[in-house]
């Protein structure tokens, strides 16, 4: 009998269940179970992680110039006490075993966090229709899925490089992209972009333009549609 495979039960259960439901959201497969939307300047994500036996569901959101690894403005839980909260059952779920387990046990919490998304999460994150929507939550220390939003860890300084880059413009604005960006993984068409970007560029009239092609390069690796 050929092992239990995890992973690929998994990815079969997320493109029948949710890829539907994500993708009548606007959403598009970004990578192998990541889920990505923009919004007027917001990427929205969805990640779907296993780890080990574990499905670790997680959201996001980034500004267009940012293509980092998870960081800020996101969560991998929603805990609630009501059980009757629309958000109930968004948390990381296990199962221990084989196949069997797997049905009785992983796919009813499957089920729990499906209605989650679709019940609580979704319509949270429709309220959000802009980058500048999230910066107006920010200073007005808004709820983000039921958390104030600068409670998230290291929100404070996203939030002041996300300030900064969208209050600005020219060779000033890459000047803050490129500080930032600076020691971090990128995908690679958009580390090329970055490190093609040099003193060259003095006006800043070419430094927006370029700081539009860094944007579409983002768009590229996420699979978005180019502005």
């Amino acid at each position: 009998m050929e092992d239990f495979n995890f992973k690929r039960a998994l990815r079969e259960l997320i493109n029948k269940e949710m890829t539907p439901i994500l993708y009548e959201q606007g959403f598009i497969l970004s990578q192998r179970t990541t889920y990505t939307r923009e919004r007027n300047g917001l990427m929205q994500k969805f990640y779907f992680r296993s780890e080990g036996n574990k499905l670790r569901p997680w959201i996001s959101y980034r500004p267009i110039y940012d293509t980092r690894p998870i960081v800020s403005f996101g969560t991998d839980g929603i805990y609630v006490h009501d059980c009757l909260n629309p958000y109930r059952g968004f948390s990381t779920i296990s199962f221990e075993g084989d196949s069997d387990n797997f049905q009785n046990q992983f796919i009813p919490q499957f089920e729990i966090l499906k209605r989650s998304i679709i019940n609580g999460v979704l319509p949270e994150m429709n309220k959000i229709h802009s980058l500048e929507d999230v910066i107006h939550l920010y200073e007005m220390d808004g709820l983000l899925f039921q958390q104030k939003i600068r409670t998230y860890q290291c929100s404070q300084h996203y939030y002041e490089f996300i300030s900064k880059v969208h209050q600005s413009s020219g060779r000033k604005r890459m000047a803050f992209i490129i500080e930032e960006m600076n020691g971090w993984k990128l995908p690679k068409i958009v580390q090329e972009c970055l490190e093609s970007y040099n003193d060259e560029i003095v006006t800043n009239i070419a430094a927006d333009k370029f700081f539009e092609e860094y944007c579409n390069k983002i768009r590229i690796a996420n699979k978005l549609a180019v502005k």
